[in-house]
């Protein structure tokens, strides 16, 4: 584990992340951090080749930011790891999902985490800016599987690349703002030995099972959230054979099973026009078309519990489910009630038959007040008795309030205090020493060792990271960190304006350093002007020459910011139809950015791939797409922005706004193509119009100097030549607004 994880990890409690000005800083590092790394060669690169660069910029923001906001090491450290783990990961979570302890991650609001440790809350520190970035860590999950999370659709379920199980939940059905809840698996699953350690169950309760199992007989594991009924499931699942075919059917998937002949299908959420679902029922349907010799039902929930009761009565023996159940015939009351919401009017005595012959054993599993969980009562379905099912005990769990438990964990035993019988003055200064040294040990040991062990790692890390092999690839806009270092180049991009030079160069699509294209560009000037003086003696028209040399790489960005943009526009209601249709299919948002990404050719691609880079790498959604309308400036582009944010903030059918939108947007280019047609006759009269003269002038000087040079030595010469440049201006202005019709 890297030094940044280690100290988000382990001492976050001695940091207190909600200060303003901490998550300030955070933001604004994080920002900077955006605008220099080169967010098309970063997935490429990946993180563990880029981190220690992006450590280096890190580290640079920071010394400079010191200057304004005071931080001692430590926070630097902490600073560091919580931006990376913004660019890379989950945010604030990311410490708390490497550490092993947890088995539940809980977000109330954006300032409440709590998490479960052995089976106990805990608050933590841990905390987010605000609503809109818990909101978008819940977007970058949730958007990893192909989930979409909005105000039309503002509950979700989804799972974590380690299989950890996701719920989250925005307003407006979240009063208090978005919330999160993460239920983690430890990587090395449990085994049936790990429950007997743990005191789950015992070896006649594992032996009996496995007997169960081999008998394949058919078991609903019941019990409470969080009691441990997916831990059990596959527990039960081991004991499969591996020559039987195995189908499991869940919401979210969480089964690991380690047999080889699984076949997992998972159900899918309606999309945004609320089709295309398909539930539980009907993957159990066709799993009986599958030809399974077992089926594992995540969990029960609605109308699929008759189609499990018949797929366990037709053959399937062996099959396993859970279902939500404070005992084992509070379980087959719920299976009753479930398959009542099937409507299709069957006796309330046939149903019970129904489960009464379908389903052999019940196992209740429970979570103790201590934390722990235990297997409390395994039932077996004996038949029917009238009209109630009969059950027979096998095994109960009966807990003993007198004597506490035997690991001791939560045992409190009172100890009587004798009094002491020392030995004098000795023993009492042997204490004092001893307590001194324990107390200066402890705070060297827990204080100044920490703090030394990091400034050293930090120092040797910033020597690796200055030393970044020749040739190797480079996450840094304009190169490495030493090719941006802070001398003439960077005192001249402080200076002077280069910021609309390089919003020119951004729209041309051109991979050129405005600080580098205004200083070579001023170089180019002063060569130009002091050749021409060198030349020709007059001061003017090398001052002129010169103060046309910067309209060269000018009038070239601008025609090729132009000519990219007619081609953006062209290709541009194309991908608006592509996010449309993947959207119908029930793709989230951002996902749809990333197909287009994927799919359309540049500038659209390019410019899209900006957009989900920037917000998969932690940059508000609100602002990127704002970047998008700033970076193209088209109104259709604005619209756009517009729908999506709208469609964010308050719901709504985005599939039929942007169908709508492709239309016109359709329309206006094929309209602006036949106007271009129409004036093309008038815009080739006013150039010709208006360079003829200054082609003439020119050819005239180079032919016959003497005859030019009245208008540059004589005074009523300027004044003409100043009339004549005044006039034509004027003309082709006239010629331009004539032409240019508004649309």
């Amino acid at each position: 584990m890297d030094i940044g994880t280690t100290v988000t990890a382990t001492t976050n409690a001695s940091l207190d992340t909600r200060r303003p000005d901490y998550q300030a800083l955070k933001t604004r590092i994080h920002q900077e951090l955006l605008a220099v790394l080169n967010l098309n060669r970063l997935p490429q690169v990946g993180r563990q080749e880029a981190e220690p660069e992006i450590r280096s910029v890190l580290t640079g923001l920071l010394t400079r930011e010191g200057q304004t906001i005071p931080l001692s090491l430590f926070e630097r450290e902490c600073l560091i790891a919580d931006v990376i783990n913004e660019l890379f990961g989950l945010g604030p979570l990311e410490a708390l999902l490497r550490d092993p302890d947890v088995a539940d991650v809980l977000v109330n609001r954006f300032d409440q985490v709590y998490v479960e440790r052995h089976g106990r809350l805990e608050p933590t520190t841990v905390t987010f800016k605000d609503d809109a970035h818990l909101l978008q860590i819940i977007e970058r999950i949730v958007s990893g599987v192909g989930r979409r999370i909005d105000e039309s659709s503002p509950m979700v379920d989804a799972r974590l690349a380690d299989g950890s199980r996701v719920n989250a939940i925005i307003p407006p059905l979240a009063l208090d703002g978005p919330a999160l809840s993460i239920r983690r698996f430890p990587l090395d699953r449990l085994d049936a030995h790990d429950l007997i350690g743990r005191r789950t169950l015992t070896q006649p309760m594992l032996d009996f099972l496995q007997a169960a199992m081999a008998c394949r007989l058919n078991i609903v594991v019941s019990g409470g959230t969080g009691a441990g009924k997916t831990t059990m499931l596959n527990v039960l699942s081991s004991f499969i054979n591996e020559r039987e075919r195995i189908i499991t059917i869940e919401d979210a998937a969480e089964l690991v099973l380690r047999q080889r002949h699984v076949v997992r299908l998972e159900t899918r959420p309606a999309n945004i026009e609320g089709k295309g679902g398909v539930k539980q029922r009907q993957l159990l349907i066709n799993a009986l078309r599958m030809r399974p010799d077992r089926i594992i039902l995540g969990e029960v929930r609605g109308d699929e519990a008759l189609d499990m009761l018949q797929a366990m009565n037709t053959g399937h023996d062996g099959s396993l489910t859970t279902i939500h159940a404070n005992t084992p015939r509070d379980a087959l009351y719920r299976l009753d009630t479930m398959v009542a919401m099937a409507n299709l009017n069957i006796p309330e005595r046939a149903i019970r038959q129904q489960v009464a012959s379908a389903v052999n054993l019940v196992i209740q599993i429970s979570r103790l007040s201590d934390g722990t969980r235990k297997v409390t009562q395994i039932s077996e379905i004996t038949g029917m008795e009238g009209d109630i099912i009969s059950m027979h005990d096998i095994f109960v769990f009966e807990r003993d309030s007198v004597r506490p438990p035997r690991d001791g964990r939560h045992a409190t035993v009172a100890v009587a205090l004798q009094p002491h019988r020392g030995r004098g003055v000795t023993i009492v200064v042997f204490t004092f020493v001893l307590t001194m040294t324990i107390v200066f040990g402890s705070y060297w040991a827990l204080v100044m060792r920490p703090e030394a062990q990091t400034a050293g790692r930090l120092r040797h890390r910033l020597r690796v990271n200055s030393a970044r092999p020749q040739g190797a690839p480079s996450v840094i806009k304009g190169g490495s960190v030493e090719e941006r270092k802070d001398g003439l180049l960077r005192r001249l991009h402080r200076r002077f304006a280069v910021a609309p030079t390089a919003r020119l160069v951004e729209r041309a699509g051109m991979d050129i350093d405005a600080t580098r294209l205004v200083s070579g560009t001023a170089g180019a000037l002063t060569f130009v002007v002091v050749v021409l003086r060198a030349v020709q003696p007059n001061w003017f028209l090398a001052l002129c020459a010169g103060a046309m040399t910067p309209l060269v790489p000018y009038f070239y960005l601008r025609h090729a910011a132009r000519a990219r943009l007619n081609t953006f526009e062209e290709i541009f209601p194309d991908a608006i139809d592509l996010m449309a249709r993947a959207l119908r299919a029930g793709h989230a948002v951002t996902t749809t950015l990333a197909m287009i990404a994927d799919e359309m050719p540049d500038p659209v691609k390019s410019e899209f791939r900006v957009v989900y880079e920037q917000h998969n790498y932690g940059l508000p959604f609100q602002r990127v797409m704002k970047d998008l309308a700033t970076r193209v400036p088209l109104i259709d582009v604005r619209f756009f922005v517009t729908a999506v944010l709208m469609q964010r903030d308050t719901g709504g059918n985005l599939a039929e706004v942007l169908d709508n939108l492709a239309t016109v947007t359709r329309d206006r280019f094929r309209t602006r193509r036949q106007l271009d047609v129409l004036t093309a006759q008038g815009r080739m009269t006013g150039w010709i119009l208006g360079g003829f003269p200054l082609v003439l002038g020119l050819v005239l000087y180079l032919l016959k100097p003497d005859h030019m040079n009245a208008f540059v030595k004589d005074p009523l010469g300027l004044r003409l030549l100043e009339l004549a440049i005044a006039l034509q201006v004027i003309g082709v202005v006239v010629i331009r607004k004539l032409v240019k019709v508004e649309y």
